[in-house]
C-alpha cells in the first residue's frame, strides 16, 4: 500500500509556505517500511532498497531505477513497470500478475517461483534471469530477450513467445502447452522433458536445441530432420 503524506513548513516571518510530499511504502501488514521523498513513484530512484513484502499493487513505477531492489514476496500485481531498470532485482516468490513490465531491464533478475501470470513483458530484457518454477501462464513475452535465462520447470502455458530470443535458454521440464513461439530463436536451448503439446513452432530456429524426451504431441510447424 502507498500513502502520500503532505508536510507543511510555514515561515510566518516572510509569509513563505513550502509543501513537501512524501510517499510511504507499506508492507502487507500495513507497516511503513520505506519513505520516498517525492510526490510520485514514476521515474524514482530506489536502487538497492529493501522492499521485501512491500505492497505496491497498482503502483506506477514506470521508468524507475529499481536495480538490485529486494522485492522478495512483494505484492506487485497490476503494477506499471514499463521501461523500469530491474537489473539484478531479487523478486523471489513475488506477485506480479497482470503487471505491465514491457521494455523493462530484468537482466540477471531473480524471479524464482514468482507469479507473472497474464503480465506484459513485451520487448523486455530477461537475459540470464532466473525464472525457475515461475508462473508465466498467458504472459506476453513477444520479442523479449531470454537468452541464457533459466526457465526450468516454469509454467509457460498459453504464453506468447513470438520472435523472442531464447538462445541458450534452460527450458528443461517447462510446460509450454499451447505456447506460441512463432519466429523465436531456440538455438542451443535445453528443452529436455519439456511439454510442448499444441505449441506453435513455426519458423523457429532450433539449431542445436535439445528436445530429448520432450512431449511434441500435435506441435505446429516443427521441422524434423
Amino acid at each position: 500500500m502507498i500513502k502520500i503524506v503532505i508536510y507543511f513548513v510555514v515561515d510566518l516571518t516572510g509569509f513563505t509556505f513550502e509543501i513537501t510530499k512524501m510517499i510511504e511504502i507499506k508492507n502487507k501488514a500495513g507497516e511503513v517500511i520505506y519513505v520516498v521523498d517525492a510526490d510520485s513513484l514514476e521515474g524514482v530512484n530506489l536502487a538497492g532498497v529493501n522492499l521485501q513484502q512491500a505492497n505496491l499493487s497498482k503502483a506506477n513505477l514506470k521508468g524507475s531505477n529499481l536495480e538490485g531492489v529486494n522485492f522478495k514476496k512483494a505484492k506487485l500485481n497490476k503494477v506499471n513497470l514499463m521501461g523500469a531498470n530491474l537489473q539484478n532485482a531479487y523478486m523471489f516468490d513475488a506477485y506480479l500478475d497482470d503487471a505491465d513490465i514491457s521494455g523493462a531491464n530484468l537482466h540477471g533478475a531473480n524471479l524464482i517461483s514468482a507469479n507473472l501470470s497474464c503480465s506484459n513483458l513485451h520487448e523486455s530484457n530477461l537475459e540470464s534471469a532466473d525464472l525457475l518454477t515461475a508462473n508465466l501462464i498467458g504472459v506476453d513475452l513477444s520479442s523479449a530477450n531470454l537468452s541464457g535465462a533459466d526457465l526450468r520447470n516454469a509454467n509457460l502455458r498459453f504464453t506468447n513467445i513470438k520472435e523472442a530470443n531464447l538462445i541458450g535458454a534452460k527450458l528443461r521440464g517447462a510446460d509450454l502447452t499451447n505456447a506460441d513461439l512463432q519466429g523465436a530463436d531456440l538455438t542451443g536451448a535445453d528443452l529436455r522433458n519439456a511439454n510442448l503439446k499444441n505449441a506453435n513452432l513455426t519458423d523457429v530456429n532450433i539449431t542445436d536445441a535439445d528436445f530429448s524426451d520432450a512431449d511434441l504431441t500435435d506441435v505446429i510447424g516443427l521441422k524434423k530432420g
